[in-house]
Parts: structure tokens; C-alpha cells; sequence
């Protein structure tokens, strides 16, 4: 009996060594929302994606005029980011963007420079776009419900005053871009935030605007502004941002720079 007892015995400890703890020990998995690995994932897919966006927004502001080599680096660097994440080398790609992010800040930087010392200088604002801005943004800080494109609440009344705006300032027409977060499927997403967006244009021509003055995109979950790995942070990608232009865009001002470098030139002629 006493010999039993001791093979018992023995054969727990051995059990423990292997699984590295006892039964009644063992701890509890955490209750995240992803596995480490996933939550990795989401981020750097986020962090890619914003990246993206802002050497966009560099680009459009006067980069490809003043800067055309140093946003073809980012441009390119933004790509090898982008396939070193598909393949799933993610702290390669961790690592790159920590550089991207440091090149597109000197280059914001450096951009705002040469647009106020030199004849490289993006276009003019437009004054009265200045001072609806404030109101675009109080609009796109509404948020709506998960897999729904009803108005929120607080919303009709500030389409009120931009209805209002539009109908007296003919001249100007509204883009208004829906977006979702990154829970489901693609296609889903992008239907969901081109509802979001005929939403408010439909709110809009009830308030009289016209046509010609309303137009409607969607970008679905491609342009987030905030982490989708919780809940309390995606809600705030489920937006619909709007931009004005003026249908007769003024003059553009000449640059210094006029021309991209070739690849074959970046690349040694070959």
C-alpha cells in the first residue's frame, strides 16, 4: 500500500514538472478581446493604415512639389511595411514604422518651412472654408451605433447649419466620406458606410440642398482614427467626415520644383 502511494506520489510531481504547474494553480487565460498575436496584428494594421493616410495628406498639401524625393522614400518604405505585415513579419514591420513615423513628422515639419521661407508654398486657404471648419468637425465627432447607419441624435441640428451654409454659398459643394470600424466582413463595412453617408446627404435634400452640391463616398474601415482592438476606442472610427471645396477652384501657385525624380534615376539608371 505504502509503495502505491509513493508511485502516486511520484508520478504527480513528474505530471507537474511537465505541465509547470498543479492543477488547483493554474491560472486563468486573461479575457482580452484578441490574442496577443491578433491584438499585434490590429495595430500594426492601423498604424499602417494611418501612416498611409498622412503621406496622403503630405502629398496633396505640396509635398509632390516641394519634396518629391523624400515622399517617394516614404511612399516606398510604406510599402515594404505594408508586405513585410501581409507575410506576417510584424516586428519587421514594428520596427520600419517606427522610422516611417519619424521620416512623415520631419517631413510635415520640413514642409511647413519651405512653405513659408521659400516660393514653394501650397495653395491658399480659403477664408470662409476656415470658418466652417469648426462645425465639419463637431459633425464628424457625432458616432454612430455598431452595424447601423441611423443619425445620431445631436446631429440634425448641426446639418441644420451646414444645410444652411451650402444653400448660401452656392458656389461650394460637400464630400461627405462614411467610415466603420474593422469588426466584420469588408464588403459588409463598405456598404454600411456608404449608407452612412447617403444618410446625411438624404437629411441635407430635405433641408433643400441641392444635388450639384452633395457628394458621397466611403472608405468603409480603410481610414481609421483610432485603434480597433476595443470597443472603447473603435466606436470613434464609425464616423462620416465631410470636406468642402469650391467648384472653381482657384489659380495653383508655381513652385520651384516641378518634376518627380524617375525611378530610373532613383534607381542608379537601371
Amino acid at each position: 500500500m505504502m509503495q502505491a502511494l509513493t508511485q502516486c506520489i511520484a508520478i504527480g510531481l513528474i505530471s507537474t514538472a511537465i505541465t509547470g504547474c498543479a492543477s488547483n494553480n493554474i491560472l486563468s487565460k486573461p479575457d482580452y478581446p484578441f490574442e496577443h498575436h491578433q491584438a499585434q496584428t490590429n495595430r500594426i494594421s492601423d498604424a499602417v493604415r494611418i501612416a498611409t493616410v498622412r503621406i496622403a495628406q503630405l502629398n496633396h498639401s505640396g509635398g509632390a512639389d516641394c519634396i518629391p524625393a523624400r515622399m517617394y522614400r516614404m511612399q516606398q518604405l510604406a510599402r515594404t511595411i505594408r508586405q513585410e505585415h501581409e507575410i506576417g513579419l510584424n516586428q519587421e514591420a514594428a520596427l520600419n514604422l517606427r522610422i516611417l513615423d519619424q521620416q512623415i513628422q520631419n517631413a510635415e515639419d520640413g514642409l511647413a518651412y519651405l512653405q513659408i521661407n521659400t516660393a514653394c508654398q501650397q495653395h491658399l486657404e480659403d477664408p470662409r472654408i476656415i470658418a466652417l471648419t469648426p462645425l465639419l468637425e463637431k459633425i464628424t465627432q457625432n458616432t454612430f451605433t455598431s452595424n447601423s447607419h441611423t443619425l445620431p441624435t445631436s446631429m440634425p441640428l448641426q446639418l441644420d447649419q451646414l444645410a444652411h451654409w451650402l444653400k448660401t454659398h452656392p458656389a461650394y459643394r460637400i464630400t461627405l466620406i462614411g467610415h466603420t470600424d474593422s469588426q466584420g466582413e469588408k464588403e459588409k463595412n463598405d456598404l454600411l458606410a456608404l449608407q452612412r453617408a447617403t444618410a446625411l446627404a438624404n437629411y441635407l435634400r430635405t433641408q433643400r440642398v441641392l444635388n450639384y452640391q452633395i457628394k458621397i463616398d466611403a472608405q468603409g474601415e480603410f481610414n481609421p482614427i483610432s485603434s480597433n482592438a476595443f470597443e472603447s476606442m473603435r466606436y470613434i472610427n464609425r464616423r462620416v467626415s465631410l470636406e468642402v471645396n469650391l467648384l472653381v477652384p482657384s489659380q495653383k501657385l508655381t513652385s520651384k520644383i516641378k518634376e518627380w525624380p524617375s525611378i530610373t534615376d532613383i534607381w542608379g539608371g537601371k
